[in-house]
């Protein structure tokens, strides 16, 4: 085919074909032979949208999966996998999600430049776990840091634009719907016993260790 530009003047769409077996409806290129990017301002794929609408839900790209049998697998909505064994410059990252208020943008409520939501079964969970956030770090057998890292589960940096309102104002988390301090509970009162064990947490450049105790009315 040659190349060049294709234009279409209505809605591109599939229609649901059982006798379709190749798997992907949406193919570029392939585990043996991968398309290059020519171009850093050119992605593989690209919208460029702009909305006036005041109300409803807008989504840009929607994926609406249900799941309709029991699996031993693994599913993942979305999967994008960087591989590498050179050097990938200042920043690589395999998710990025962006919000950017400009002048004059505000919140009605608020806003999430990446957001996870996980909803509880509606009955007793039986078996497995549930989070709104999974993240794995990974060593390899040889890994090691000399001169670089560190390496940690959550980088949090503040912008040195305006860091002086964010520094007087804003806070590390901001945890809603925990109710009082309760013994036993997410939120727990303190106890007069000294800390056993501590967590290592990195401040600029100086280490910082959050002191922990088990010494709870975990009933």
């Amino acid at each position: 085919m040659a190349d060049g530009t294709r234009r279409w003047a209505d809605q591109f769409k599939w229609i649901h074909n059982p006798n379709r077996s190749e798997g992907s409806v949406i193919a570029i290129g392939d585990s043996n032979q991968r398309l290059p990017v020519k171009a850093a301002s050119r992605p593989m794929a690209q919208f460029y949208v702009t909305s006036a609408l005041t109300s409803g839900t807008v989504d840009i790209l929607k994926i609406d999966w249900t799941q309709t049998a029991n699996t031993t697998g693994y599913q993942k909505g979305i999967r994008c996998t960087i591989t590498s064994d050179y050097s990938v410059g200042s920043s690589c990252k395999a998710i990025y999600g962006a919000i950017d208020l400009n002048d004059t943008g505000s919140a009605t409520g608020y806003v999430a430049a990446l957001a996870g939501d996980a909803t509880m079964p509606n009955q007793q969970l039986s078996h497995g776990g549930v989070y709104c956030l999974d993240l794995q770090l990974m060593g390899q057998t040889s890994t090691g840091f000399g001169t670089g890292g560190p390496a940690a589960f959550i980088r949090c940096a503040l912008g040195a634009t305006g860091a002086a309102a964010m520094q007087a104002n804003a806070y590390l988390f901001d945890l809603q719907g925990l109710g009082a301090a309760t013994a036993g509970e997410i939120f727990d009162t303190c106890v007069a016993t000294p800390p056993t064990h501590s967590l290592k947490i990195q401040i600029g450049t100086t280490k910082y260790y959050i002191l922990l105790t088990n010494n709870v009315d975990d009933t």
